[in-house]
């Protein structure tokens, strides 16, 4: 149906009549609809839980709201989910919905099933639909942002910006964009205007800590992560975010303390699984192989019991290449084995079968170029890339050429090294450690001291990645100047 066109609803129903400005919602009932509309609202400020209680009311005041159904179906638990939203599908084709409630529900399915091109295009087609609707301008927008897009993705926000200055989400990812472009002044602005809109919502502290933390500022950073913690004593990323201010100051103790004390009162296995990662992180940075593993190992026996057999593969996956670092070649590639077996024998979609399998197989292939095995390591790789590239997906993409740069490294070919790991994840600060090193090779002082300087100086959250590189990043400095 065109943009322009009055969208016709059945007699049997009230909905949104004249000209489509918003994405309507199919109903009955004016009271559905007036619930639904509140649980929207809530959805803006992040107050999850009344949004939860407006979305049941709309569908208790009308039980075929399908969109409203839909709403409640996100706050299911993850072993729930896929059965819940199962039945919103085998309801879709007889359901009284308009062309836009159609489209909205099918970017959720190819979502869920891992279809991301096909959710990304009916996105933008759902966005074409409603160009004055600023919650489906929203996700067309960060598709931009998503796929590294950041003068269209600007060009978006600040045109949703405009279209509602009101549209409190728009300004925490339009704080990030700005950051990301290096218009700092701009993005602190974004993340105030964000704070003033919606000064309950602990996610507005925690970006603008995270933003202050990028910026060094350790102490202010951590002020505001304090901010979100007094909103949410266990707002997850914020209690990470103190940790990595702490990791940055190399204050580990008050890093694992503060860790510890959220552990103490953390009231379910998903947050405890979160902060075991967390101290995984903080003892790799000190080396502590040991009790990085075990803290690992805690963390993947809670996502054990869980069964999601995704977050399995990926706690897998930071398992063996956590072993892979501290030397325990042997014990990583089984790790990887195992994940491999374990996710090909689940009851997930075979979409993501394929995906996790396809991550492991990178896994492997990095595990055997860290391990000098070069064979093994470019025959994987170039199984992988071959899937990365017919697939399309561009993280992957950079993921195999990563690789291809960790084989030409070890293999001492620096030139293929730097021009494979120049196509890797842009600005990520293992790749950035890794080019380092191959500029050294090359001879090429004033570039290498250029990398791993940005690595040592690189101000991040908490993640394996970073933890691995920067004190060798700090040693090749001084090496460098030597």
């Amino acid at each position: 149906m065109n943009k322009n066109n009055t969208i016709l609803i059945s007699l049997l129903c009230w909905a949104i009549s004249g000209w489509a400005q918003t994405l309507p919602i199919t109903t009955h009932s004016a009271e559905a609809k007036t619930a639904y509309e509140q649980g929207l609202q809530y959805q803006d400020h992040a107050q999850t839980a009344l949004a939860k209680k407006a979305f049941e009311k709309a569908l208790k005041a009308d039980p075929h709201c399908l969109m409203a159904e839909f709403q409640v179906a996100t706050f299911s638990p993850q072993s729930e989910f896929r059965t819940v939203m199962q039945k919103i599908r085998e309801k879709v084709d007889a359901a009284n919905l308009s062309e836009g409630e159609r489209l909205y529900l099918a970017i959720q399915f190819a979502n869920q099933d891992g279809n991301f091109q096909e959710g990304q295009a009916k996105t933008q087609e759902l966005a074409q639909l409603f160009p004055k609707d600023p919650r489906v301008q929203l996700p067309a927008a960060f598709l931009f942002y998503f796929n590294g897009q950041l003068k269209e993705a600007i060009e978006k926000f600040e045109q949703i910006q405009q279209m509602d200055p009101s549209y409190v989400p728009v300004y925490n990812i339009l704080g990030y964009a700005y950051k990301d472009s290096g218009n700092l002044e701009k993005a602190d602005w974004a993340f105030k205007r964000s704070i003033q809109l919606n000064p309950e919502n602990p996610n507005v502290y925690d970006s603008y800590g995270e933003f202050l933390l990028k910026r060094g500022q350790f102490e202010e950073s951590i002020s505001y992560y304090e901010k979100a913690i007094k909103t949410d004593p266990l707002f997850p990323s914020a209690v990470m975010g103190i940790a990595s201010n702490y990791l940055h100051l190399n204050q580990f103790e008050n890093a694992q303390a503060r860790l510890d004390a959220a552990l103490s009162i953390a009231p379910d296995d998903q947050i405890k699984s979160g902060i075991f990662w967390a101290k995984a992180v903080v003892y790799a940075d000190q080396g502590k192989w040991d009790k990085s593993i075990q803290a690992l190992n805690a963390n993947l026996e809670l996502s054990i019991q869980n069964g999601n057999a995704i977050i399995i593969s990926r706690d897998r996956s930071d398992l063996a290449r956590l072993l892979a670092e501290a030397g325990q070649w042997d014990q990583a590639e089984k790790t990887l084995r195992l994940a491999i077996k374990d996710v090909s024998e689940s009851n997930i979609q075979a979409n993501f079968i394929e995906l996790r399998c396809q991550a492991h197989t990178a896994d492997l292939a990095t595990l055997f170029a860290m391990q000098g095995q070069f064979e093994k390591a470019q025959a994987l790789q170039s199984e992988f890339m071959t899937w990365a590239e017919a697939s399309g997906q561009g993280f992957m993409i950079q993921q195999g050429h990563e690789i291809q740069g960790l084989i030409d490294l070890g293999k001492g070919n620096y030139a293929g090294a730097v021009q494979a790991l120049e196509q890797a994840t842009t600005g990520d600060a293992y790749v950035m450690y890794r080019l380092a090193l191959a500029y050294q090779g090359l001879g090429n002082r004033q570039k290498a001291h250029e990398m791993a300087n940005y690595v040592w100086t690189y101000r991040g959250n908490l993640n394996f990645r970073y933890s691995f590189v920067r004190h060798r990043a700090k040693q090749l400095l001084a090496d460098l100047k030597s």
